[in-house]
């Protein structure tokens, strides 16, 4: 009955299904709330609520974009990539199993965290890149 549920019709009953589903659980665990949600009013929160967890949603994306520039980076090492890939398969179960935005916004932290310190890479990269090209 809430508003801020994600895909209500849908039931995985086989395996197939959950594979077919795999890309869809990917964008709901990276990408919710997603940007319909941010203009709508909230049932609990109101619009001002919403409006607040997509701008917060935005700074992920960003967020999520660094840790891309960081992974590139630092693609020929291990720990990069088992960082990125825990969160990463974090993220997707969370998809899978969460149907709330809400509860799924506050489970998936943990994982996020992860892919914070990668984009901490990405950023110092970007600004290291930046500083060289403006001194010539």
């Amino acid at each position: 009955d809430s508003t801020s549920n994600i895909d209500n019709d849908v039931q995985l009953t086989s395996s197939a299904e959950i594979v077919r589903y795999l890309p869809r659980a990917a964008a709901i665990g990276f990408f919710a709330p997603f940007p319909n949600m941010w203009f709508a009013t909230g049932r609990q929160v109101g619009s001002a609520g919403r409006l607040l967890s997509g701008i917060e949603t935005l700074a992920m994306y960003t967020i999520e974009g660094l840790a891309i520039v960081g992974l590139w980076r630092e693609r020929r090492r291990f720990s990069a990539w088992l960082l990125v890939s825990t969160a990463a398969i974090g993220l997707i179960a969370l998809g899978l199993v969460v149907v709330n935005v809400g509860t799924l916004y506050r489970l998936r932290y943990a994982f996020l965290i992860l892919i914070i310190i990668v984009a901490a890479k990405g950023f110092t990269d970007l600004f290291d890149w930046y500083e060289n090209t403006r001194r010539g």
